[in-house]
């Protein structure tokens, strides 16, 4: 049997000959009540109009099978999609290790490279658009003092957090990015060019400024509610007053062992998606401010 495409022709046809079956029963039955028309001539049409009525009924089932083995093709071609989907980041993941191994640039690293590369995650969770969007106009958020949260990325290098968490991507030139939401306060708005210069707030795995390596003398507490947390005991060094936050929900909130770190700054565009935490208080602003500026003139 020769299968004929589903077109619109195709369908068209069909159509035409319902309307045709149609039309010519109802001539039947008006010849046969008016005697227009002999009853043989009557039944001759009605018969041919019966023809064609079973005509369709075939061509409507070979219409429904053909649609039931696309719609079984569709699936099966989204799971094939879905399981490339899946094992595409494990490809590059390969890939990648390959051409370390074959043109080397890794050297004593290499194992740590190869480590790190068999743990490579996606994560996919998405930004909440109900709190997570572009500010307008930026200049009424981006001010002094503003707390936000932002999806923060940066090259993973070969120490940067646990490989067998998510945010580990393998972005342009094969290199490895690590991705998280990370917290930051306005410290200077650039109006004019449209971004802001930022300082981070981090939690060092739990550990605060007593973390190994890190400089207390350029961190501060930071903290939402009535009274600040205390210092964990390793924090010795950190003599700084703490900064009070005043969140823009009830339900925002500060892990107690958030730390600002008044020495690193960052550059964030205005045109980011970002999530609003609140404002430093505006006694706390001002210390806020002048251990900034007194850490990067030092």
């Amino acid at each position: 049997m020769i299968r004929r495409p589903l077109t619109l022709d195709y369908l068209v046809s069909s159509s035409t000959i319902v309307f045709h079956y149609v039309r010519a029963r109802k001539t039947a039955e008006r010849s046969r009540s008016a005697h227009h028309v002999p009853g043989t001539e009557a039944e001759s049409i009605f018969h041919n109009a019966k023809a064609d009525w079973q005509l369709f009924g075939l061509v409507r089932r070979n219409i429904s099978r053909l649609s039931r083995k696309l719609a079984s093709r569709r699936q099966a071609s989204r799971s094939r999609l879905g399981a490339m989907k899946h094992n595409r980041d494990r490809v590059l993941t390969w890939i990648e290790y390959i051409d370390v191994q074959t043109f080397g640039g890794y050297n004593e690293q290499e194992s740590s490279y190869r480590s790190m590369q068999h743990n490579v995650t996606s994560y996919k969770g998405k930004l909440d658009p109900r709190d997570f969007y572009v500010r307008v106009p930026p200049n009424k958020f981006f001010v002094e003092g503003r707390v936000f949260i932002k999806l923060h990325t940066e090259d993973a290098g070969t120490t940067t957090g646990d490989r067998n968490s998510f945010g580990f991507s393998i972005v342009s030139y094969g290199e490895l990015a690590y991705s998280q939401l990370r917290r930051f306060v306005v410290v200077k708005a650039k109006p004019k060019e449209n971004y802001c210069l930022c300082i981070p707030i981090l939690t060092y795995s739990g550990k605060g400024a007593g973390k190994k390596g890190v400089d207390q003398k350029a961190h501060a507490i930071i903290y939402t509610g009535g009274d600040p947390p205390e210092r964990l005991a390793t924090e010795v060094g950190m003599n700084k007053t703490p900064i009070r936050v005043i969140p823009s929900r009830a339900d925002e909130k500060l892990d107690p062992v958030s730390r600002v770190n008044m020495g690193k700054m960052f550059t964030v565009e205005w045109n980011t998606k970002v999530k609003d935490i609140g404002l430093v208080d505006k006694s706390s602003l001002v210390r806020l401010l002048a251990y900034w500026r007194q850490i990067i003139n030092t």
